[in-house]
């Protein structure tokens, strides 16, 4: 039975014609992208992200310690921020267990049949996928030359000479330098030369998307709607997929032709049986899975390979011990398990002894991080001496590392610095803040003494609203400081993201918005200037949702509540100055979106729970409340 007979065909442009595809194919005018999806089949079956996450952390630390995250795996399941917390402690090495889980040469016929096309046809295949399954069925059917484009040789060599080819969008596990798993890769965007040549495809090629939900937001999903407007873009999604697709792909559906609820294989079937009632010839193998369902036979030591789980103790096993431990403390940390963080990073400061390094003095400082961080009002302030003291070993021992050491170092007085804010002593706390500043600019950095400012700002805030107090924030108390001080970290918010540092970048932007709407409040609505702040607020709230959409993204939820309970301040700002100006219409409008960003913040912080914060929310609702009462 022909397969559009059973599949559910929609709307853009009146559905998908296989014929059309099929004419586009042979007419070297028909790209495709492929995600994850097509690798599910037997006899591929590579590990689910969730699964491979378990299994790393087994390897590193055992299995009974699994049981300290699981609570948290959903946050830890997605695989490019573990790989993140793996390589800032450990370097390429975090990448190993993506090239043992991925290296499978257990291809199955859609791998083929993209091998197929990309040489038969010239068609161009893009995926995300980093591991070699297409090039594997290529060299064992095709030609032994068959390969991917991951450097710009390779890009030369395919794409302009040949037309076709599979371009590795996230690199590939053959070739280390080239993969983009960490979540900083990612935010970062695509390489310039993989990029270049993904929309010079899109601009000159119909596009065929199979297997991928669109879940790439910084790099992947922002070029494909981009093409020419008589370039079409045709997606399948097998059932139930389509819920699963990104919120970015959502807002784009309209533009796509969709073919819903149909396995990818039967497909790609269908379109094989449209080539070759036109004559077309391919391989016997794909011909009989076409024809009879009949998996293509293949080498025996692809098929018997060792298990990857096993391999992957291997590779932990190559860590140093007090690696191990410090990564096991990232994750933790990372999750929210700050009491077993703070053991873990107490345990690695215990391996690695008495011998002055950066790894222990590192070690030290998220220990006092940590333990401020679980009881904010009694500072380890002792701890923060101690790391000190052993950056200064370090400095003297090892001159070479004084660079990394003084950072570190910058680091630790900053933190200091926050912890002694959160007691009042705040004499103590601008002190260590100017400490972080003047090591900071002594070092050049810019990013630092961004961050070191802004967090004099809000001592001098705090003390002036506890007790009247005022501390010298900046060196000068002239009108425009804010202004200053809000440019100043624009220019570091901008440096973070050509530097691909997600997190920072994005703390950074949510210290932008905080200021804007300390402006706000002391210079616009104060003065009854309710005409200036209207675009004032408006800023706030755009810099809100840059920072919303990259936590969502990050999967903290504590720093994703923060930043929804900011925005239900700010859409109380909004709400509150339109009334001011007679606008009742759109004040209504704004508290029932300010209502519905409180309700989102204390969704999470009742599930994490942290009582303070649903006290603070719970306030901003009342207040919304009230001025939706006056309209």
């Amino acid at each position: 039975m022909p397969i559009e007979s059973h599949i559910n065909m929609s709307t853009a442009q009146d559905g998908v014609d296989i014929n059309e595809l099929f004419r586009y194919l042979k007419a070297s005018k028909l790209a495709f992208l492929v995600g994850a999806g097509i690798s599910k089949n037997k006899p591929s079956v590579l590990p689910l992200w969730k699964e491979l996450v378990i299994s790393i952390i087994e390897a590193l630390v055992g299995e009974a310690e699994v049981a300290k995250v699981e609570g948290h795996i959903d946050r830890l399941e997605h695989i490019e921020v573990l790989i993140q917390l793996l390589r800032e402690q450990i370097g390429d090495l975090a990448y190993k267990p993506l090239q043992i889980a991925l290296g499978s040469k257990k291809w199955n016929p859609l791998h083929l049949f993209l091998a197929w096309v990309t040489t038969h046809y010239k068609a161009p295949v893009l995926t995300p996928n980093m591991d070699i399954l297409i090039e594997t069925a290529g060299r064992e059917v095709l030609t032994p030359l068959f390969g991917a484009c991951v450097t710009l040789d390779q890009f030369d060599q395919w794409f302009y000479y040949n037309g076709g080819g599979v371009l590795k969008l996230h690199g590939s596990i053959e070739n280390v330098s080239s993969m983009r798993a960490a979540i900083n890769d990612l935010f970062i965007g695509l390489n310039p030369h993989i990029g270049r040549c993904a929309r010079k495809i899109l601009q000159t090629h119909h596009l065929l998307v199979l297997g991928y939900r669109g879940a790439d937001e910084f790099d992947i999903s922002p070029i494909l709607f981009r093409q020419r407007p008589d370039v079409k873009i045709f997606w399948v999604f097998h059932q139930g997929s389509r819920d699963g697709a990104s919120s970015l792909l959502h807002s784009r559906l309209e533009r796509l032709a969709l073919v819903n609820e149909v396995e990818t294989s039967q497909f790609i079937k269908e379109l094989c049986l449209t080539a070759a009632r036109s004559g077309e010839s391919m391989p016997p193998e794909l011909v009989s899975w076409v024809t009879s369902s009949s998996l293509p036979c293949q080498d025996d030591k692809a098929l018997t390979s060792p298990s990857w789980q096993s391999e992957l103790s291997g590779w932990a096993d190559t860590i140093d011990p007090a690696d191990r431990l410090a990564v096991w403390a990232r994750i933790l940390e990372y999750v929210g398990e700050y009491s077993e963080a703070a053991f873990a990073y107490q345990s690695c400061v215990n391996s690695i002894g008495e011998k002055p390094s950066l790894k222990r003095a590192n070690a030290l400082f998220r220990l006092a991080w940590l333990r401020r961080r679980v009881d904010p009002l009694h500072p380890p302030l002792h701890v923060f001496d101690e790391a000190r003291e052993e950056i200064n070993k370090v400095i003297k021992t090892h001159p070479e590392l004084k660079s990394k050491a003084l950072s570190l170092k910058g680091d630790v007085f900053h933190q200091e610095g926050r912890a002694l804010q959160d007691v009042n002593n705040f004499s103590r706390a601008l002190n260590a803040l100017k400490s972080a500043q003047s090591i900071r600019q002594e070092l050049n950095d810019q990013v630092g003494v961004a961050f070191t400012k802004f967090q004099r700002f809000m001592l001098g805030e705090r003390a002036q609203r506890e007790f009247g107090e005022s501390v010298n924030l900046i060196g000068s108390f002239a009108p425009q400081w804010r202004t200053e001080l809000a440019s100043e970290l624009g220019v570091a918010a901008r440096t973070l993201r050509r530097k691909g540092e997600i997190r920072n970048f994005v703390t950074m932007n949510h210290n932008i918005a905080f200021l804007y709407q300390f402006i706000l409040d002391k210079e616009a609505i104060v003065l009854g200037r309710w005409r200036d702040a209207l675009p004032l607020i408006s800023k706030v709230i755009r810099k809100y949702h840059i920072v919303r959409r990259f936590r969502d993204r990050l999967y903290d939820p504590r720093e994703r509540g923060i930043t929804y309970a900011r925005l239900a301040e700010a859409h109380k700002l909004k709400a509150l100055i339109f009334r001011e100006l007679n606008r009742r219409k759109s004040m209504s409008r704004v508290c029932q979106s300010g209502l519905g960003w409180s309700n989102k913040a204390l969704e999470i912080f009742k599930r994490l729970p942290d009582p303070e914060r649903i006290r603070q929310v719970e306030g901003v609702m009342d207040e919304i409340k009230a001025i939706y009462g006056d309209r």
